[in-house]
């Protein structure tokens, strides 16, 4: 009976087992897992200082701190002709000398007379027999003469032919009138007979198969007429006008009857039409009211457009002979744009001087530290009658109100006492303005017609905000000239390596009369005490012994010893001409260099002194092993661009050189030697001086020329460096495959490359460019326009010139000579860049952006664990801070591109709407461009990393 209970024991068991499994039967089945959490996004920051700059640099070439103070004469100009005295009642004899400036030719090509040729001529003619002899002595022609006649017209108007010369048999440069030529066998023409002659209505003309209207011309001007060559110009407008314009007129004004007031005027104008021409009454710097009313008679001149040629009236007169006599009368000529007046110019008689005086702030003492606003100017008029010592003073300022004016007494560098107030005739003339035009009493008389002719008087204007003087100018006649310098510690020879003070500088003023040798020189020390200051003879990067001393004179005003030096009064030089070319310098002493704490040239207008290195880099190509590893030197050329003399001075360091020359070429180019220079016997320095041609100042004037030093090394050139003029900048490109937009992949070599110049006319805006490559070579060079990390069209073709240059092809690039660029300012601001193709990348094998003085490129090349950032920022104008950018980016979602200088400033950058995953900064302004220049900025990108 046991046992059943047993059984049912375990069935029981089984059962509730049973059970159990069935309740679960529904979820015998495998569930799904739960969904994975969503991954957590991980934020990425990018961030580069703008510290990496391309490849692209400029050659240096500084000029020296030293310019013609802005007094420039406008006089005009009597013509070359007179009576001479041959003690007969009744034989007049005039000479006259031919020049070309005084031809009348519709093209006006010769207007200003630009040919050396002239010739010597002389006219007799018997009042009583009416016999008439004379002759043509012919100057520096280079062609021969195809006729040479006497014509009828008064200056600045053509005429027919009276007589013909005939041309010595023995002598081809000599002509002369055929004999028995008399008054009364003259050619039927108008104007062929005494009257006109007497009143200067003849005129030489000698012909050329290059100017067969005439090549020389010289008007005969017996003793009573007077005859004036007048240059027009826009800036003796009143108000001036502003800009650069090549509207221009020539005025040739006849005084010839002196009983009857009768004159007569002819204007031909240049580069515009002229709606009207007058002869208005009124000194220079004022404006007046018509006194003659010139007529069209364009249509009368062959090839000539209407509104280019005027004349006065035959029964024109000026009846205010003092007025005349001033200088008190002046041409203007209107046009549509100008209809107040285009071009005018002062009729100045012989004994009147006319000085145009431009006023700066830079020439006030003490220096103008707050002037009243940005752009503070003014113009000043001075006409003197040197016989009867009459003065008249007009004045006008822009920019600020002025509250006084003056002319002073005292040299450039010197204050002095007032000698004549100015009248402020603002309201006078209409304006609103107060304080803009000032005029002198009409018996206004300097006490010192001496140191006025020396130029020792100056304009000085006052404001509210500085009352001590605004803006100063100093007042030059035509034999005047005056230098501002800036004397500095780099000009030395050698160089000031341990100067006085970090500041230490000097500003030194130097004023000659050309006519009779008298100078000022005056010095202003500052950052140190002086020991002694002198002038001293010499051009640019050379030494030379004391010519002038100079006296402390500090005490005199009221300044520490060894501030202030001048000359004594009524010092003189001996050399003139050496002073004109640039050939002295200031040189002020100090205990702690003795020899020389800071030195200045002596540069007038139209001189101009530069100061370069000389380096290897600059090789063409590129010295890879010099002869010492700090070999270099230092130029110094100074060029008078009036007489065409340029002088060079070159040291060298830490090589030994063998020769030295200048050489013909661009930067980027090699050429022939132009002048050796020759080696001192003393050191390694080398000098010349030359009078270039004509057509090597231009050379040198467009950035054309360099210098070459040699060595046993190195003989085809050990250091070099291009002579650049002010006006012309060089940028020397790196090109490389990095800066490629299509990425380069297999490069034509290793270690492929490319050097590129460019020099640049900032006046012409012509340019000249040159590229070599390294270890390929090149199917084509362009120059593109595009800023860095964008491409763009091409915009000058380069020329492989290899084989002129013995080179292997595709190696020697050269654009075409005086080439332009659509965008001059985009090139400024780094806009464009060089291209260099091959056949392994026909697109582009190396790439090289062209930067210059005022612009800047910045790479941005920043990684982080598969986040990347690639491109550039263009700094375009370190003025004013215009940036454009391009980057790439890739790894970075919800991305954010800012440029930021720490918390002070931050510019979103924009995503590109037409390319993927790129950003762009475009023509953005930033607040501090001068960090920016200093790595003081960066691109910061910021979003979430891609999974």
């Amino acid at each position: 009976m046991k046992t059943p209970t047993k059984l049912l024991s375990l069935s029981a068991t089984a059962m509730l087992i049973l059970s159990v499994s069935g309740c679960n039967d529904s979820n015998n089945r495998r569930q799904p897992e739960p969904p994975a959490p969503a991954p957590v996004a991980q934020p990425v920051t990018l961030t580069q200082a703008l510290d990496t700059t391309l490849p692209s640099s400029q050659l240096m070439s500084s000029k020296i701190q030293s310019y013609g103070l802005p007094s420039t004469s406008i006089n005009s100009m009597r013509l070359p002709s007179w009576e001479m005295d041959d003690g007969s009642d009744t034989l007049v004899t005039v000479s006259s000398t031919l020049t070309a400036s005084q031809e009348v030719m519709a093209n006006a090509a010769m207007a200003y007379g630009q040919t050396m040729a002239s010739a010597q001529a002389t006219i007799m003619v018997d009042k009583m027999s009416g016999m008439i002899s004379g002759e043509v002595i012919v100057k520096d022609l280079g062609e021969a003469v195809t006729a040479l006649h006497i014509h009828s017209g008064y200056a600045g108007a053509n005429g027919p032919v009276l007589i013909g010369l005939q041309q010595d048999p023995e002598n081809e440069m000599r002509f002369v009138i055929p004999d028995n030529t008399m008054l009364s066998n003259l050619a039927m023409e108008m104007g062929n007979d005494l009257a006109t002659f007497e009143a200067g209505g003849w005129y030489f003309n000698l012909h050329t198969a290059s100017m067969p209207m005439g090549h020389l011309r010289g008007q005969i001007l017996p003793d009573g007429v007077e005859t004036l060559r007048v240059k027009l110009d826009k800036k003796q407008q009143v108000p001036m006008q502003m800009g650069w314009s090549d509207s221009a007129a020539v005025a040739y004004f006849t005084y010839y009857d002196e009983a009857n007031d009768s004159v007569i005027g002819n204007v031909q104008v240049m580069g515009f039409s002229g709606t009207m021409a007058h002869i208005h009454s009124g000194f220079a710097g004022e404006n007046g009211d018509v006194t003659i009313a010139l007529e069209d008679i364009s249509s009368s001149i062959p090839n000539s457009m209407s509104g280019t040629f005027f004349r006065t009236p035959s029964d024109a007169k000026l009846t205010n002979k003092m007025m005349l006599q001033n200088g008190g009368y002046y041409f203007n000529v209107h046009s549509s744009a100008n209809p107040a007046g285009e071009v005018r110019g002062q009729i100045a008689p012989a004994t009147v001087e006319v000085s145009r005086v431009e006023l700066q702030s830079g020439q006030e003492i003490p220096k103008v530290t707050t002037p009243a606003s940005d752009n503070v100017t003014g113009v000043g008029y001075v006409t003197v009658n040197k016989d009867s010592e009459f003065v008249k003073a007009n004045l006008q300022v822009n920019g600020f109100e002025a509250t006084m004016a003056h002319i002073h007494k005292g040299y450039a560098g010197k204050t002095g006492d007032v000698e004549a107030g100015l009248m402020n005739v603002t309201a006078d003339m209409g304006i609103a303005n107060a304080g803009m035009f000032f005029q002198s009493a009409n018996d206004a008389k300097l006490t010192d017609m001496m140191a006025l002719a020396n130029g020792g008087y100056y304009f000085n204007v006052h404001s509210a905000t500085n009352p001590a003087g605004e803006i100063r100018g100093q007042i030059l006649m035509s034999n005047t000239q005056a230098s501002h310098v800036i004397l500095s510690k780099e000009q030395e020879i050698p160089m000031v390596s341990m100067p006085s003070s970090d500041n230490a500088m000097a500003d030194g003023y130097f004023t000659v009369n050309t006519m009779n040798n008298s100078i000022h020189a005056i010095v202003r020390n500052s950052g140190f005490s002086a020991t002694a200051a002198h002038i001293h003879s010499g051009y640019a990067g050379s030494n030379g012994g004391v010519s002038i001393g100079l006296t402390d004179t500090s005490s005199m005003y009221e300044m520490p010893a060894g501030s202030v030096f001048e000359t004594a009064m009524y010092a003189m030089t001996e050399d003139a001409m050496g002073l004109l070319n640039g050939g002295y310098y200031f040189n002020t002493h100090s205990q702690a260099n003795p020899s020389g704490e800071v030195r200045g040239q002596i540069l007038f207008n139209g001189v101009q002194a530069i100061q370069f290195p000389l380096t290897a880099m600059q090789e063409v190509p590129s010295v890879m092993m010099p002869a010492s590893a700090q070999a270099g030197g230092m130029g110094y050329v100074t060029a008078n661009m009036n007489n065409n003399m340029v002088t060079t001075n070159v040291w060298t360091n830490d090589f030994t050189p063998t020769m030295a020359h200048i050489h013909s070429g661009y930067a980027g180019e090699n050429g022939g030697v132009v002048t050796a220079l020759t080696k001192s016997d003393m050191d390694n320095s080398f000098s010349s001086m030359t009078t270039m041609t004509a057509e090597q100042m231009t050379m040198l004037a467009n950035g054309g020329y360099y210098i070459n030093v040699h060595s046993e090394q190195n003989p085809a050139g050990e250091v070099r460096g291009q002579l650049l003029l002010p006006n012309i900048e060089v940028t020397r490109v790196m090109l490389e495959a990095a800066q490629e937009t299509n990425p380069v992949s297999t490069p034509a070599a290793d270690n492929a490359g490319a050097v590129g110049y460019v020099t640049v006319n900032k006046n012409t805006q012509d340019l000249v460019a040159n590229l070599y490559t390294m270890n390929f070579a090149a199917t084509a060079a362009h120059i593109h326009k595009g800023y860095a990390g964008s491409d763009g069209d091409v915009a000058i073709g380069l020329q492989d010139v290899s084989s002129m240059m013995q080179a292997p092809a595709g190696t020697r690039f050269k654009s075409e000579m005086n080439a332009k660029v659509d965008n001059f300012q985009q090139l400024l601001m780094g806009g464009y860049y060089f291209n260099t193709h091959s056949n392994a990348n026909p697109m582009g094998e190396v790439r090289g952006q062209i930067t210059t003085q005022q612009s800047q490129v910045f790479k941005i090349n920043t990684t982080d664990n598969g986040a990347s950032a690639m491109g550039y920022v263009s700094l375009k104008d370190k003025m004013s801070g215009s940036v454009e950018g391009v980057l790439t980016v890739s790894g970075i979602n919800n991305t954010m591109v800012t440029l930021e200088n720490g918390q002070a400033e931050s510019i979103n950058w924009a995503a590109s709407t037409s390319a993927e995953n790129t950003y762009v900064l475009d023509s953005q302004m930033v607040k501090s461009p001068m960090p920016l220049t200093k790595g003081e900025y960066s691109v910061t990108v910021k979003g979430e990393r891609k999974q």
